[in-house]
């Protein structure tokens, strides 16, 4: 009379199929991979194998400097920039604080400065946020 208004999941049907593995075969290609790679440094005479470690040695030597070198610069820009960012924002809470705590006493307006307050705090974020996007693209 009343049909189910839930629709109920069906079964669902798994094919697993085990992989076979034969630890013999395994080690048997191991050394047979081992014995090739042997032959052919045998085969290899030994100036062009110090040729070629020599130069892949300035290679490497010369590739770390200039990363680390790029990787110093980054770090120091990132310091620099995180630094320079807490004394605004410290800058910013304070001068807040203050407007805040002498808002009503002495019969004073602060409307202007509060304002530019309140101006100053989403320039800062929006530049914060541009700042930190220029830094992952670097990355």
């Amino acid at each position: 009379m009343f049909k189910k208004s839930a629709r109920l999941p069906k079964h669902k049907k798994f094919e697993f199929q085990p992989r076979f593995y034969n630890p013999d075969k395994e080690d048997f290609d191991k050394r047979k991979r081992w014995a090739e790679a042997e032959e052919r440094l045998k085969e290899l005479e030994k100036e062009e194998v110090k040729e070629e470690l020599n130069e892949l040695s300035k290679y490497n030597e010369e590739h770390s400097v200039l990363r680390g070198s790029f990787g110093r610069a980054k770090e120091k820009r990132k310091t620099l920039f995180g630094n320079m960012s807490i004394v605004v924002l410290v800058a910013l809470l304070g001068g807040a604080a203050y407007i805040f705590i002498n808002l009503g006493s002495k019969g004073e307006d602060y409307g202007w400065q509060l304002y530019t307050l309140l101006l100053l705090v989403p320039v800062y974020i929006l530049f914060r946020i541009r700042a930190n996007s220029k830094i992952k693209k670097d990355e």
